[in-house]
């Protein structure tokens, strides 16, 4: 279960945003022709950015076990917060695909839009849409544990 002030959720954003500012400095960086300084100091932020993304990435996996493991999460927000980590260790994939080949010719095998996609990212959720989104949840959970309550002989 998480709340309005979930770290988790705060630190999945800031990945996110480092993601998009990934993207953004590949658009800039191919707008500039090979060899030329600029060209090679953008190269050199992107790669600096790319060790930050995979140090966050790990630390969020990290967090989401150390949460899965206290049990303050229910199954069903565990399977969903894990698919969002999936998304963004794709995209570190591609990203680390595209250095392996020296950046070259440009970053085409980067998806570089839609960087993330969950809670958070362009559609904050209030507090209220938070505990309401977590209310449902409950009652999916305790709706399935009645049905097999019913089908338990004690």
């Amino acid at each position: 279960m998480f709340s309005s002030k979930d770290s988790w959720l705060s630190d999945y954003d800031s990945v996110v945003q480092l993601g998009a500012r990934i993207g953004t400095k590949i658009r800039e960086r191919d707008e500039h022709e090979r060899g030329t300084l600029h060209r090679n100091r953008l190269d050199t932020s992107v790669e600096r950015m790319v060790a930050d993304y995979q140090k966050r990435l790990q630390s969020l996996k990290a967090s989401l076990h150390k949460l899965s493991t206290s049990r303050n999460l229910s199954e069903l927000e565990y399977e969903k917060r894990k698919g969002m980590l999936q998304e963004l260790s794709d995209k570190y994939r591609q990203l680390e695909t595209a250095k392996s080949r020296g950046w070259a010719p440009s970053y085409q095998a980067v998806d570089v839009d839609g960087w993330g996609g969950g809670p958070g990212v362009g559609q904050r959720l209030s507090a209220e849409e938070v505990r309401m989104q977590q209310q449902a949840i409950i009652a999916g959970e305790n709706r399935g544990c009645s049905i097999i309550q019913s089908h338990v002989i004690f």
